[in-house]
């Protein structure tokens, strides 16, 4: 069993390696998939198999916020529509009719990044 110091080292090391991950997502505007490869290696890593169930919990609550915070700030819902992808926010979308929307959007309704428009979710199907 590590000591106390041991273990809260581990857990710092663990905690930037997070934030370094997440940081290289929404900077570079990376995919959810993405973000699942990057994290199942630090999940895969030593440090994190022998870390203590609080200490993954822990990093575990500080990921929900994150994710939280991602989905509620940082991306945003679109469609394509006549070969264009756009934001639910965005003056062209709000200027298509409806019906056009509806027919396309199960097919091609995806989260992008508000500050770059990269895809974050992939459609259900291809653009």
């Amino acid at each position: 069993m590590a000591s106390l110091a041991t273990t809260m080292n581990r857990k710092a090391r663990l905690l930037r390696r997070f934030q370094d991950i997440w940081s290289r997502v929404e900077v570079y505007g990376l995919s959810h998939d993405n973000y699942l490869a990057l994290r199942k290696e630090l999940h895969d890593s030593d440090d994190y198999r022998r870390a203590p169930v609080w200490v993954r919990e822990y990093l575990r609550g500080y990921e929900d916020c994150w994710i939280e915070g991602v989905w509620r700030n940082k991306v945003i819902f679109s469609y394509v529509v006549d070969g264009r992808r756009l934001a639910l926010d965005s003056p062209e979308y709000k200027a298509v009719e409806p019906r056009v929307v509806y027919e396309t959007a199960a097919e091609t309704g995806a989260h992008i990044w508000r500050h770059n428009g990269r895809l974050f979710t992939s459609p259900k199907a291809g653009e």
